[in-house]
């Protein structure tokens, strides 16, 4: 059996702040499949990728992976899913899930901008968008979401009236916290 291995090597450039990453893909001949660090893949299966990035994502660092490493490697699969398919919104979300993960936000928000260029009657996109905004204290986004989220009328009401009382409920720290 041929195995797809993939590894991404982070380096942290501390004077810019900033991740590089040298990958590495190498075939091998294996009878066994490792389920953590790597599996066999076919370089065009977008599913692979995208069901990869969520089970590291579900995982938490550990000796396997340090948190720079655990983030980058989430994001790479996201990322490689997105270079099979660029239109695919769910390797889109993914990927902004795990920026917002790792703490880098204005990334979270690029990539959840790049899923609304693609749809933007998909309310999990605007629920997204919705929830970085409101961590990223920007109310005004936030409740643009809200108001697109409304509008198209696809998210079930409980879930809409728990996005609009998180709304309020931060806005209200957040000008007591002003004060």
């Amino acid at each position: 059996m041929i195995k797809k291995s993939y590894y991404a090597t982070p380096k942290f450039d501390s004077s810019k702040k900033k991740f590089t990453v040298e990958h590495t893909v190498s075939d091998t001949v294996s009878d066994t499949v490792s389920d953590t660090v790597s599996d066999t893949v076919s370089d065009t299966d977008e599913k692979y990728w995208i069901d990869k990035g969520w089970k590291l994502s579900s995982l938490t660092p550990s000796n396997l992976f340090n948190e720079e490493t655990y983030h980058v490697q989430i994001m790479d699969a996201f990322r490689t899913a997105i270079k099979i398919n660029p239109k695919s919104i769910e390797a889109h979300l993914g990927l902004s899930a795990a920026y917002w993960n790792a703490g880098f936000m204005e990334a979270a928000t690029e990539s959840v901008d790049n899923a609304l260029g693609i749809d933007r009657k998909n309310w999990k996109v605007w629920e997204t968008r919705f929830f970085i905004s409101l961590n990223m204290l920007s109310f005004e986004d936030a409740k643009i979401s809200l108001e697109v989220i409304k509008d198209l009328n696809d998210l079930p009401q409980e879930i809409y009236e728990k996005m609009l009382n998180e709304f309020e409920k931060r806005k209200k720290i957040d000008q007591s916290w002003s004060k």
